[in-house]
């Protein structure tokens, strides 16, 4: 692995995630591109991710949209396999696995089995309301799950205050505190649209936790020396794409994006 920033760290050198979002896959209600299509643009996109100088890439099946809340479908689980399965030789970075809309088990199940670094659990302490139904943690089974695997080298990155779960500042830190305590997360995440609130939510969490903090959303090149100020590093999708989206990942936008973190 080359990724010159990872795993994050406190206070250390910005690490930037870029995300591998994928086209709906084969089997969902949304599915229109076969699987080896599907694969393909998946490799492309962390290609340009690397080539643009990310730390680490993050593998997630977006494109589905009509997700299962918490356990995904075996067909989701076998195709997301195939692609992380790919993706990982394809590139010299940490891979990363979000089965949506919230399988932190089936995350970590694939990382482990294709040889990824990193899993990304929406919920991984308490429950959420979301458009696809209540998002449950059961950290206790999850990290069993995890042991019984061999797979404790896999990283949990937890979703605390996100663009789909608005927190106050107060429960922003309550959830990073249960999430590294009862959840064992290596980082936490938080994001908000609105840029004054995204600069507050990261500072509560650290207030309460000592894992890297990372932000997960509306990080563009523009905002991105005042948000990355707070925090350790951030996971980027959108401002890595073409504008149309499903052309995937600009190596160019990419390299404009890093040149920024870099000087900043």
């Amino acid at each position: 692995m080359t990724g010159l920033h990872w795993p994050p760290r406190r206070g250390g050198e910005k690490c930037i995630i870029g995300m591998v979002h994928l086209k709906p896959l084969p089997g969902g209600p949304l599915a229109a591109t076969p699987l080896p299509d599907v694969i393909a643009q998946a490799v492309r996109d962390a290609k340009a991710l690397e080539a643009g100088g990310a730390d680490a890439v993050l593998v997630q099946n977006r494109g589905d949209r009509a997700f299962a809340a918490n356990d995904a479908p075996p067909d989701v689980v076998a195709a997301m396999g195939a692609v992380v399965h790919e993706v990982v030789p394809a590139v010299g970075l940490p891979v990363g696995v979000h089965v949506l809309r919230n399988d932190t088990a089936a995350s970590i199940a694939i990382a482990h089995v294709a040889g990824a670094h990193f899993a990304r659990a929406a919920v991984l302490t308490g429950v959420s309301p979301s458009a696809q139904g209540t998002l449950t943690g059961m950290p206790h089974d999850l990290l069993r799950y995890r042991r019984a695997l061999g797979a404790e080298r896999i990283l949990l990155l937890a979703d605390v205050a996100t663009m789909h779960n608005i927190r106050s500042l107060e429960e922003v830190g309550e959830a990073a505190s249960d999430a590294v305590f009862f959840g064992a997360a290596d980082a936490v995440i938080v994001a908000h649209r609105d840029e004054h609130e995204a600069l507050a939510l990261p500072r509560a969490a650290a207030e309460r936790v000592t894992v890297p903090i990372l932000l997960g959303g509306y990080v563009t090149r523009d905002n991105l020396p005042r948000l990355l100020a707070h925090a350790d590093g951030a996971i980027v999708g959108e401002a890595f794409e073409h504008r149309a989206r499903e052309a995937g990942v600009d190596v160019e936008r990419v390299r404009a994006f890093m040149a920024r973190v870099r000087v900043g």
